[in-house]
């Protein structure tokens, strides 16, 4: 009777961690698989050769906001989903190498799109910006934006490609050839509050080389894509597992992609499952695969 008791009670155990792993897994990380489409047309617009950060259009439906990175001019370029050129709005008279665009409440109210001129091939900048820009005020002549300054610690000359906002919380992730150290900046940085002009680093991801970031409006998933491929995070199913609940986004998983030739740009699509990805066109030996994907979510 006391083994049967054991047996039952170890079968009941096993039971459990299976179904944990049944629930939990699927919802940390949604999709099973891929399927890939190319959206952009074969011939696009030289404004869009340089492709870097990548939104989903809040203008009108089923557009892109893309942002180009250092040598262009400093303007959001809003497309169709294959690429044509609907719109190009400057966020500021001048920009040195804007990387990144993301989501979020602007900081007086509103929703902004908020440009991360934070790009540094060289290695030679201390200081780096950020740009709130009021999307439903680029239509008007006088757009409403703001610009803000921080740094990394010890003033580090950082190239940061990839970059998210999480409720009131900026991330972002060096692009670095054996790991990738991940900065935190709060909010305050907006209301000039002393010592928020400081990114703080809080912790280091074994992922080579990021370009491109994007993440869940919640801010449960991250996406994290570089030139070899994709890497889905997730804080999502913590409860069931307590040595993950103080980990930055433990469950991890990569994604193989249809490659593009340079790609740096990423975003959920609006099932936030699905997502979307840009590359640049290279200058030199470019095969023309470059332009606009999605990466439908197979459940």
């Amino acid at each position: 009777m006391r083994t049967q008791g054991l047996i039952s009670s170890l079968l009941a155990v096993v039971l459990v961690l299976i179904l944990i792993l049944i629930f939990d897994a699927p919802h940390a990380l949604g999709c099973s698989a891929y399927t890939f489409e190319k959206l952009s047309r074969p011939i696009l617009d030289p404004d869009l050769d340089e492709m870097s950060g990548l939104v989903l259009g809040g203008l009108e439906p089923d557009t892109l906001v893309h942002i180009r990175d250092s040598g262009n001019d400093p303007l959001l370029v809003y497309t169709k989903r294959d690429g044509t050129i609907i719109g190009r709005y400057p966020f500021g008279p001048t920009a040195t190498d804007p990387e990144e665009i993301t989501r979020g409440a602007c900081p007086w109210g509103g929703a902004c799109i908020f440009v991360f001129d934070t790009g540094d091939n060289f290695h030679i900048r201390s200081e780096r910006h950020i740009w709130a820009v009021e999307e439903n005020t680029l239509l008007t002549k006088t757009p409403h934006t703001q610009k803000f300054e921080f740094h990394f610690p010890g003033y580090q000359a950082l190239d940061v490609e990839a970059a998210v906002l999480v409720d009131k919380t900026f991330y972002f992730f060096a692009k670095e050839r054996k790991h990738a150290r991940v900065f935190a900046l709060d909010s305050a940085v907006w209301k000039g509050e002393k010592n928020a002009s400081e990114a703080k680093l809080i912790t280091d991801l074994p992922i080579t080389m990021i370009t491109g970031a994007a993440s869940t409006k919640d801010g449960k998933r991250l996406l994290l894509i570089n030139w070899q491929g994709a890497t889905e995070l997730s804080k999502e199913g913590q409860k069931s597992d307590p040595k993950a609940a103080d980990s930055f986004y433990p469950y991890r998983k990569k994604i193989k992609l249809k490659d593009l030739e340079q790609q740096e740009g990423i975003t959920y699509d609006a099932d936030e499952k699905s997502f979307l990805y840009t590359s640049e066109k290279k200058m030199i030996f470019s095969k023309g695969n470059y332009g606009i994907m999605r990466a439908t979510c197979v459940p």
